[in-house]
């Protein structure tokens, strides 16, 4: 099971579903992101789900409690999935309106209760949503893809993007990075006298090494230790094609 912070695709044909959709399936991972915001089932089917709340405003949802074990919910059918409202209502003393959402989940392991808190001002939604992920968003090892909100129809979400100036270089990573732990932003040191001497260098072969040979190893053993997914995510980078800009010194 991993944790991260969060960060929100936009999903074109994401469809919502009851929490019942659940039943019979065996959850391989779990992936718990930002502050308790976010669920995410990997199932053996290869399907996706997401359960958290879409942001309108002003509101705060997040998981407040969970009775029992995550651990049951994993590589066993789920045999109970049903989803509970709980009590709604205003907070004199806080001033807040809040709800209450239960889900209540079972497998031959043991039980496990999620209990979800909304809280606003009561003029925004406190709903939580269980989302199938489009198959187009699953890559094929079974893993989230997708575009970021702030779309930008010239970017490829597999493309690594350097830019290089007097300052060093910057490199962009596909967004998909954040869900093994890594930023999608990093800074390498660049000699600039190579720059300016010799501009016929192939910056991305450059800089494709020193993302494998010196950024991943070390950012690796940091962040993470499945030796299975660190190898995952070197495949999927050596994968992505490069862009590569050199401003004028």
């Amino acid at each position: 099971m991993r944790h991260g912070e969060s960060y929100y695709y936009y999903l074109e044909g994401a469809e919502e579903v009851p929490v019942s959709e659940l039943l019979g399936k065996t959850v391989t991972s779990l992936e718990v992101w930002g502050n308790m915001e976010e669920l995410r089932f990997f199932c053996s089917d290869h399907t996706i789900y997401l359960m958290y709340h879409e942001q309108g405003c002003c509101e705060s949802v997040q998981i407040e409690d969970i009775c029992g074990e995550l651990e049951y919910l994993l590589d066993s059918p789920i045999l109970m999935a049903e989803e509970v409202a709980g009590e709604s209502g205003m907070d004199e003393a806080l001033m807040a309106h809040y709800t209450w959402t239960f889900y209540k989940f079972a497998t031959r392991k043991g039980y496990v209760t999620l209990r979800w808190l909304g809280t606003s001002n009561g003029y925004y939604g406190e709903e939580v949503s269980l989302i199938r992920v489009p198959p187009e968003n699953i890559t094929k090892e079974g893993l989230l893809k997708g575009t970021p909100l702030d779309n930008d129809p010239d970017k490829n979400p597999n493309t690594i993007r350097c830019r290089i100036d007097e300052y060093g270089a910057e490199m962009e990573l596909p967004v998909w990075v954040e869900q093994y732990g890594f930023p999608t932003m990093i800074t390498a040191v660049v000699d600039v006298e190579i720059v300016e001497n010799d501009p016929g260098q192939d910056w991305a072969e450059r800089f494709r090494k020193y993302l494998e040979n010196v950024y991943l190893p070390q950012a690796a053993d940091l962040v993470i230790e499945d030796d299975r997914l660190r190898a995952e995510l070197k495949h999927r980078l050596s994968e992505c094609s490069w862009k590569t800009r050199v401003r004028q010194l």
